[in-house]
């Protein structure tokens, strides 16, 4: 993908193994997203 600035995105297949790389920034952000999702909009109080 062309968008991805030319970070790896591909699997790896080994065997029956299939290892997918993730870029890091897209792993920060997906933690970024989840952590944002889990914080209650307001203060349980």
């Amino acid at each position: 993908n062309e968008q991805r600035g030319g970070h790896i995105n591909q699997a790896i297949t080994t065997s029956s193994t299939q290892v997918t790389i993730t870029p890091i920034k897209d792993i920060q952000i997906l933690i970024k997203d989840l952590d944002r999702a889990l914080l209650p909009v307001k203060p349980l109080t």
